[in-house]
């Protein structure tokens, strides 16, 4: 879901001239304790890089939420993102 969201904000980044280069992903999945085996929460954090404007940023937060991946997932399913921007 990570690699995913990425491409998809590099994409838009591009467009738009935000420089991306450098952006990194951290993903933690957690299963579920009881059966059937699945996953029940993930985290992903997103470490940017300098010299994004603040207003450009609400925009790469929201395409979270367009991810194929994050769709496919059960609706249980916990997802947590967070964003790390250096300035």
């Amino acid at each position: 879901m990570g690699t995913c969201i990425l491409t998809i904000m590099g994409i838009f980044a591009q467009r738009e001239g935000i420089p991306l280069e450098g952006a990194r992903v951290r993903a933690t999945k957690i299963m579920a304790a009881a059966p059937p085996r699945r996953i029940a929460r993930c985290e992903l954090h997103f470490d940017m890089p300098a010299g994004i404007q603040a207003q450009k940023r609400p925009a790469l937060e929201r395409i979270v939420d367009s991810c194929p991946v994050r769709r496919s997932l059960r609706p249980e399913t916990e997802i947590e993102v967070t964003f790390h921007y250096p300035d």
